[in-house]
């Protein structure tokens, strides 16, 4: 693996992202993005799926958010620098992780807010 640069930032970005979500479920919040426009985004549901697949509950954490599985991936590409697999795969499992929630945002808006994969 690569090493990883400035490993107090990443800490903090990641107590930080740990801090927003802790707070989210305690508060009983819900996206801010839904809130002011009335629309999901393209996240909504992934802190209750990450809850959910943290708990063992992959079911219910993909009924969710289906692009809950993903997450690993984005985290090690936060934490790496973009430099996880080599500049060439990183670029091809962004696109698709961009394109997987597009897809999942874009049925959500047409078919429904919960939808059967």
């Amino acid at each position: 693996m690569r090493k990883i640069k400035k490993p107090k930032e990443k800490v903090s970005f990641f107590l930080g992202i740990l801090l927003y979500v802790v707070v989210m479920r305690v508060s009983g919040w819900g996206c801010i993005v839904r809130t002011v426009f009335r629309v999901p985004c393209p996240g909504c549901g992934m802190t209750r799926a990450i809850f959910s697949f943290f708990l063992f509950d992959f079911s219910e954490a993909f009924a969710y958010h289906p692009c809950v599985f993903c997450t690993p991936l984005v985290f090690l590409y936060v934490l790496f620098d973009g430099r996880v697999f080599g500049k060439m795969l990183d670029r091809v499992m962004i696109t698709v992780l961009v394109m997987l929630f597009l897809i999942t945002w874009i049925l959500r808006l047409f078919c429904g807010s919960h939808i059967n994969f």
